[in-house]
């Protein structure tokens, strides 16, 4: 599960950066919400193609380390609590009988 969760926050960190920077390819998918961490900055030099790719980089890492850090969060936390209620997901807590 950890390494599931991390692998999709990372995705989703890159994803919501080049969404959050699309006004430059011409797209305008802009939100706030993809992208929390990344500044609103404007580059000179260099075409808008090359600047969407050094933005979209940046500002991935950034997000993605952010949704790491959540995503890391709260599986913790949701195994902490799977833990304490009866063991990992899926275990009843109830046991085979012989025969």
């Amino acid at each position: 599960m950890r390494k599931t969760v991390m692998v999709i926050a990372v995705v989703a960190g890159f994803v919501g950066a080049a969404l959050f920077y699309s006004p430059y390819v011409g797209l305008n998918a802009q939100s706030k919400l993809a992208c929390p961490v990344c500044p609103q900055v404007t580059i000179v030099g260099g075409t808008l193609l090359a600047r969407f790719v050094r933005l979209s980089i940046a500002g991935g890492i950034l997000n993605a380390a952010f949704f790491c850090i959540v995503g890391w969060v709260f599986v913790v936390a949701t195994e902490t609590l799977l833990l304490r209620h009866g063991g990992r997901a899926g275990n009843t807590g109830k046991t085979k009988e012989p025969g």
